[in-house]
């Protein structure tokens, strides 16, 4: 962005939004803007059609000097600036299709560094402008040939959410156009990018919905803050039906976004630990098995009472059904057997102040892609697409409501 007619355009855009919602801070953008005295702003014009396709006149201006060093920085002032008792929790980065200076081994800088700036952190990467350059291909590309993508394999290790659409997944995957109508074709080849390295695939494909593909539990291990009970799923989900003018500039923007905010959310749930063990506040399936991997988990995060109940958490959160079930059988005879208090002696050992709150469960899968895809509803359909703020809490009661 420079100092032009355009780039205070979008300062001034800024500013307002941020005077409805408070939730965007300038300070780092001013600082680039004055950065560099020559610089102009990026400019992409974008035609909708009637039919709700688009076209785009894009100008790269400044894009074409901006450099992962730079963007670097960024973000290191912007975790400076969040302070020690913070944590950034999400980098979300884009285009690099778009950004001649940010592709091949220096865009894997740029997220090998965010992931360490932001302390493990959720890394998503959205693209565009992908070029159709397959004009030959015959077959999916290999795995091998997915790595050595000069502009996005080197990264991939490293990103933690992708997302493109289908024409763009075609694109890079070497599937044909029709292909990436089919399902099955478009899971195999969002699998490449999976096996590739990223831990979540998301492919949108318009009115047809969306589909997610997740990695092995090993690779959602190394990302802590993604929901590990997404592991090694795969799903399916439509699109919300809109019987409305529609403006599709913005789409998969607004379900990268959406589906990054999912992967962060926590809701309460039943399972609530008791602050002190009582007949009145009665031992749960999750505290019974806190109480069981409190020992083990106090040796292996070093005493450190966040790291124990986190992984306690992530644990619970992969465990089965029938795990889980078994647990609450047991919860059950304690509790009726007004032992409570006694089977709670591990958990006494333990800083009370972890349990006190009720025990925090991510969404599932369909969950997530469910709420990215309304989310993206929303600012598609001009009548929503310009409001201030979303109401999460109702998008989720309307989302569980469906899925029942």
């Amino acid at each position: 962005m420079g100092e032009d007619d355009a780039g205070h355009k979008l300062v001034e855009l800024l500013k307002l939004t941020c005077t409805k919602t408070n939730n965007v801070n300038l300070t780092h953008t001013l600082a680039e803007q004055k950065r560099d005295a020559e610089a102009r702003t990026a400019l992409a014009v974008l035609p909708i059609y009637k039919n709700g396709s688009r076209g785009c006149f894009f100008d790269a201006a400044s894009n074409d000097t901006f450099t992962a060093q730079i963007l670097v920085k960024m973000v290191r002032d912007v975790v400076r600036e969040a302070g020690n008792d913070k944590q950034v929790a999400a980098f979300l980065f884009g285009y690099p299709h778009l950004l001649p200076l940010i592709q091949g081994e220096q865009l894997s800088y740029a997220f090998k560094e965010a992931k360490e700036l932001t302390k493990n952190g959720i890394t998503a990467l959205d693209l565009n402008g992908v070029p159709n350059i397959q004009t030959n291909a015959t077959s999916m590309k290999s795995l091998d040939e997915i790595q050595q993508d000069p502009i996005l394999g080197a990264a991939l290790p490293f990103v933690d959410i992708l997302h493109m659409n289908q024409d763009e997944l075609a694109h890079l995957s070497g599937i044909s156009l029709d292909e990436a109508h089919n399902k099955d074709r478009i899971i195999a080849a969002a699998e490449l990018f999976v096996k590739a390295g990223v831990a979540i695939a998301a492919v949108t494909r318009g009115k047809d919905g969306c589909i997610i593909a997740c990695a092995s539990k090993e690779r959602f291990q190394k990302s802590p803050l993604l929901p590990q009970s997404w592991a090694e799923q795969t799903v399916s989900v439509s699109a919300s039906v809109l019987d409305t003018q529609i403006n599709s500039n913005g789409a998969g923007d607004s379900f990268t976004a959406g589906l990054l905010t999912a992967a962060l959310l926590r809701r309460k749930t039943k399972q609530q630990a008791p602050s002190t063990p009582s007949k009145s506040n009665k031992m749960t399936a999750y505290t019974l098995y806190m109480s069981e991997q409190y020992v083990t988990l106090k040796a292996q995060c070093q005493g450190d009472r966040k790291a124990i109940f986190e992984k306690c958490n992530e644990l619970w959160e992969t465990e089965s059904a029938t795990t889980r079930e078994e647990y609450a059988r047991k919860a059950k005879t304690i509790n009726d057997d007004e032992q409570g208090s006694q089977s709670s002696s591990a958990i006494d050992a333990f800083d009370k102040s972890y349990l006190t709150s009720a025990y925090s469960s991510s969404l599932t899968l369909n969950e997530a892609a469910s709420f990215a895809g309304l989310v993206a509803a929303r600012h598609v359909d001009v009548s929503t697409r310009d409001n201030a703020v979303l109401n999460v809490s109702s998008m989720l009661k309307s989302i569980e409501e469906f899925l029942i």
